[in-house]
C-alpha cells in the first residue's frame, strides 16, 4: 500500500514485515488473522486496485535478503517514508527488527 502527499518527492508506506524460514506459512497466518479486512468495502477497493486476493498479498515477507530488496523496491518507486509492522513469533520479529535497525542505520537514522 503506497500513498502519495500532495507534496512532490514524498512517498508513504505502511505494511507488515516479517524475516522468515517460513514465508508461505506466515502468509497463511496473515490471511487468517487479517482476512477479514479484505471484506471491509474501503479495504477491499485498494486491494483490488493492487489486483491481490487479500492482506497476505500485501505484506513483506521472507528471509533477510527478499526483504531488504523488498524495502529497497519501495523505496525505488518512490516511497520516502516507510512504517513498518513488525510480525510473526518471537524468533520471526526478533530478525525483522534486526534487518529494520540495520536498514535505518544505514539510511542514517537513529535507532
Amino acid at each position: 500500500m503506497i500513498a502519495t502527499s500532495r507534496a512532490p518527492g514524498v512517498g508513504v508506506a505502511g505494511l507488515i514485515v516479517c524475516v522468515t524460514d517460513d514465508e508461505e506459512g506466515v502468509r497463511r497466518r496473515i490471511a487468517g488473522e487479517f482476512g477479514l479486512a479484505g471484506q471491509v468495502p474501503e479495504y477491499r477497493a485498494v486491494l483490488d486496485r493492487e489486483g491481490v486476493d487479500g492482506p497476505e498479498d500485501v505484506v513483506i515477507v521472507g528471509d533477510e535478503q527478499a526483504v531488504v530488496r523488498r524495502i529497497g523496491e519501495l523505496a525505488e518507486a518512490g516511497v520516502t517514508e516507510f512504517a513498518a509492522s513488525p510480525y510473526g513469533d518471537a524468533r520471526e520479529q526478533e530478525r525483522t527488527l534486526a534487518v529494520l535497525a540495520g536498514l535505518a542505520r544505514s539510511a542514517g537514522h537513529s535507532t
